[in-house]
């Protein structure tokens, strides 16, 4: 397992004629990866349906976790 250096993001928010930047970070810990991927199963969900008409499930090349995640969000900036 690995912990990933801390990621400084910006993300943006559009309301009302307003658009905003938004800082954020995220500290990950327990990150593991495997190629040859996981089996996918889809339901019954009218979802299930729709992600089969894009192709799925087909096996994934490779998957992953993250035992823990931390985001801490900034104050949003007028851009």
């Amino acid at each position: 397992m690995f912990t990933a250096r801390p990621q400084v993001l910006k993300t943006y928010t559009h309301a009302e004629g307003s658009t905003r930047e938004v800082p954020w970070e995220m500290k990950t810990a327990g990150v593991r990866g495997r190629i040859g991927g996981a089996t996918l199963r889809l339901g019954t969900h009218q979802y299930a349906d729709e992600l089969r008409s894009l192709g799925l499930p087909r096996r994934a090349l490779a998957s992953g976790s993250v035992r823990n995640v931390e985001m801490t969000f900034g104050d949003a900036r007028p851009i």
